[in-house]
């Protein structure tokens, strides 16, 4: 198993070595936003801060670039993926299936799914709110 892990000036290289040496894995560090990383994903995992530098990383373009059918969960903030692209990217197949626990805007409303097909597992972190 190969992990990919974006390089970002607030990441501890210490945690990714650990990651590393705890699961057999290789590691690969790669620039985020790098439609090549997306390329060859299955799955793709957010857990970073909202940050100019990471608002909307998660776009049409990325989306498109990415190898036909990944998973992607978004744990972190819901600013990091831009809605439209994520509803069109599953639409269309592009993307298999999306876990979502955050949302843009959040809370989305009630009973709305935010757009968001059957293909989208969604939680709320929003206490006393459920989708």
């Amino acid at each position: 198993m190969k992990i990919v892990v974006t390089n970002h000036a607030f990441a501890d290289p210490s945690i990714e070595e650990r990651v590393a040496a705890a699961s057999g894995a290789g590691i690969v560090t790669a620039p985020a936003k790098d439609p090549a990383t997306l390329a060859e994903s299955d799955l793709v995992t957010l857990h970073c801060p909202s940050l100019p530098e990471t608002k909307g990383m998660i776009d049409a373009a990325i989306l498109t670039a990415a190898k036909r059918g990944p998973l992607l969960v978004n744990l972190s903030r819901g600013d990091l993926v831009v809605p439209d692209a994520l509803v069109a990217a599953l639409d269309s197949g592009q993307v298999a299936g999306a876990a979502l626990d955050v949302f843009s805007p959040e809370p989305i409303p009630a009973g709305t799914r935010g757009g968001y097909g059957r293909a989208v597992a969604i939680a709320t972190n929003t206490p006393g709110s459920q989708p």
